[in-house]
């Protein structure tokens, strides 16, 4: 058995290697994949079908809004609604059958608004679609559940669904601040001589402070101070109302695709999230976890209605849901939903799978960071 030991060994190292390389890999294939679907490449042509026009155009508008999904809306279907509602695709108000209107589009599929049809509309679409060799989506109609609260609890000779309910143990609450404290003393242990090159850069660039400080707020309303390393220079401030008119978000989020007020050092900083780092020191404090919702400001909350407010219930996040799918979007309604989204659905392992996915992201940000000025994407330079 001795003999073995070191032939076990091996097998391990070997198994846990092909395992971390393979993990890395289909992270940078999926940010490739979703990196073109967001130009407009890979995406599916698929008519969305409902009974009301209200209901299916805003399913239209959530494909269109999240093009890293896959699917391109060709054209929407309401034949028997008789709603006057904008829009702005193709739209199949006649009596003609579903599968003559999904050949006139070009579809390759079907989403379903099962929200505006009832259940014998519903069944004969599903039937009718797939007996023709179509891909079926089915819209519940219920937003911000994650896919793990369901479950199938079949009722007599028909199919229903278990939600389960929304809240965090006392367990799952000491479980994620063990997390957040390992994970942050790791962090800054070994991402220290980052630091310390940023602080270099910032003060050779202005011989102004390193840290930039701003209100933001956090769990149940309370204020605190995030930390970050500073990417403008030393006004900057003072000169945001200046560029008002140039935010390229949506609701009460502000961001300049080109902000003046980023350093040269900064642009660098910021595209590869050196500047992020300072927040791990947040997370050492209790003010911050190492995910949850975007910390806002206080006059970006002062603008949220009361289901928005209920991301107040968790503490704010280094990263989250919103920052690794749609940060370099502008839809606020994006915001909304990958926020609520993680609230309501949190878990242990979906904060893993999102620190996970952060560390590929931010890996190749960083690479693009560091590529030779004339390589390097428009935002980094």
């Amino acid at each position: 058995s001795i003999g073995r030991e070191p032939a076990v060994t091996v097998g391990v190292f070997a198994g846990l290697s092909w395992f971390v390389l393979l993990t890395v890999e289909r992270g940078v294939l999926r940010e490739w994949i979703q990196a073109r679907r967001a130009t407009g490449d890979f995406g599916a042509p698929v008519l969305v079908v409902g009974g009301a026009m209200a209901s299916t155009v805003a399913i239209g508008h959530f494909l269109a809004d999240n093009p890293f999904l896959g699917f391109r809306v060709s054209g929407i279907s309401c034949p028997t609604s008789r709603e006057v509602v904008a829009c702005p695709y193709t739209l199949y108000r006649d009596q003609h059958d579903v599968l003559e209107q999904v050949h006139r589009s070009g579809s390759v599929g079907v989403v379903l608004d099962a929200n505006s049809l009832t259940g014998s509309e519903l069944s004969a679409y599903v039937h009718r679609l797939q007996a023709a060799g179509l891909h079926v989506h089915v819209s519940s109609g219920l937003r911000g559940v994650a896919a793990r609260r369901f479950s199938v609890s079949p009722l007599a000779d028909e199919t229903f669904l278990h939600i389960a309910p929304i809240g965090l143990s006392r367990r799952q609450v000491v479980a994620k601040r063990m997390v957040d404290v390992t994970g942050a003393a790791i962090a800054l242990l070994l991402l220290s001589p980052l630091l310390v090159v940023a602080g270099l850069l910032v003060w050779g660039q202005d011989r102004g402070p390193m840290l930039f400080s701003q209100e933001r707020v956090g769990k149940d309303g309370e204020r605190f101070r995030l930390f970050k390393v500073r990417t403008m220079v030393r006004d900057a401030e003072r000169l945001k109302a200046q560029l008002e008119a140039v935010n390229a978000r949506q609701g009460p989020l502000f961001k300049v695709g080109h902000d003046p007020r980023v350093t040269r050092a900064g642009r660098i900083l910021r595209a590869s999230s050196i500047d992020e780092i300072p927040q791990l020191f947040n997370v050492l404090e209790g003010t911050m976890s190492l995910v949850g919702p975007r910390p806002a400001l206080p006059d970006e909350v002062a603008q949220f209605d009361e289901q928005l407010n209920v991301r107040l219930t968790v503490k704010p996040g280094v990263t989250g849901l919103w920052q690794v799918e749609a940060r370099d979007l502008p839809s606020f309604d994006l915001y909304r939903r990958y926020d609520l989204l993680y609230v309501q659905n949190w878990s242990l392992g979906l904060d893993l799978a999102v620190i996970a996915r952060t560390m590929v992201v931010v890996g190749l940000r960083a690479g693009a960071a560091l590529l030779p000025a004339r390589f390097r994407p428009a935002e980094v330079r």
